[in-house]
């Protein structure tokens, strides 16, 4: 499992290349700035080192201009990033709540169709269709995957929702109704059920903890996953060793982890776990080095 882990690091790291990426956010219905805040805290430890943006627009309004309004940003958002260089796009990670997962979804149909391509993506709670046609799109606008964060004890989904949409049963309440390895999906179903289950910072305390989440190509299931929620992450790591943009780094508490070159977790456990994974890694990639 080891040499399968180790193969599959190299594998994404010839992909990956020297690279800084971007997230860009995009909340849901009636979000707060607040609210906001509290997500940006969570993404910068979900994904360390990446530049944080919010792509706000006016949320705060009743749900029917709301709509109007989440339509018109789509149009707004997909046309910047059509506009990006190809360098930069194609590192973006797109994270949606709720409705600003539909409009994700809708901004990846549309890439497609122009056959341009981000890094990822994640919806959490996504107010769509279970069944959207969009989603099959979507998949051929990221260059990895995307992840769905879903939750069956969310209320506002199961209740509120299908209102609106002739009682279609949502995507962030059941998961994808198709199936396809580029599209992980994480229940966050816990033992309550209620409208604050829809809170964007629960879904992203729950892809934080989805394994694999950034490749179906890492194996790391022999480590014990380790989640550490701390809002100025990168104060608290120091590099004990790079090569090749990626690094090994500890924790002042003695936990370790490996970061690929988007600064993205790609494994994390104990220093003596990290450090064996780490030569094993340095040795493939000087195999993978063209001579």
């Amino acid at each position: 499992m080891r040499k399968i882990a180790i193969l599959a690091i190299v594998c994404l790291a010839t992909a990956c290349g020297d690279v800084s990426g971007e997230v860009w956010f995009v909340p849901g219905w009636r979000t707060g700035f607040s609210s906001r805040d509290g997500c940006v805290r969570i993404l910068k430890d979900i994904y360390p080192g990446q530049n944080i943006r919010v792509c706000s627009w006016d949320s705060l309004q009743p749900w029917q201009t709301a709509v109007r309004n989440s339509r018109e940003f789509t149009g707004q958002l997909n046309q910047e990033i059509m506009r990006l260089d190809h360098s930069r796009r194609r590192d973006i990670i797109l994270v949606g709540h709720s409705i600003g997962g539909e409009i994700v979804l809708e901004i990846l149909s549309r890439l497609a169709g122009h056959k341009m391509s981000i890094h990822s993506a994640a919806i959490l709670g996504g107010a769509v269709p279970c069944d959207d046609p969009r989603i099959v799109q979507a998949l051929h606008a990221v260059r990895f995957h995307i992840s769905n964060v879903y939750d069956p004890g969310d209320w506002v989904l199961k209740y509120l929702y299908p209102l609106g949409n002739s009682r279609v049963v949502p995507l962030g309440l059941a998961g994808w109704a198709g199936s396809d390895p580029r599209f992980l999906e994480i229940s966050a179903s816990g033992k309550k059920s209620s409208f604050y289950n829809h809170y964007a910072y629960l879904y992203l305390e729950v892809l934080a903890k989805m394994p694999d989440k950034h490749s179906e190509l890492l194996e790391t299931a022999y480590i014990e996953p380790f989640e550490l929620r701390r809002p100025a992450d990168t104060l608290f790591w120091n590099d004990l060793e790079t090569v090749g943009s990626w690094k090994l780094q500890t924790h002042y508490d003695g936990t370790s982890r490996i970061l690929d070159p988007y600064g993205v977790r790609r494994a994390a456990g104990t220093r003596q776990e990290m450090e064996n994974l780490f030569t094993g890694l340095k040795a493939e990639l000087k195999k993978a080095v063209p001579r």
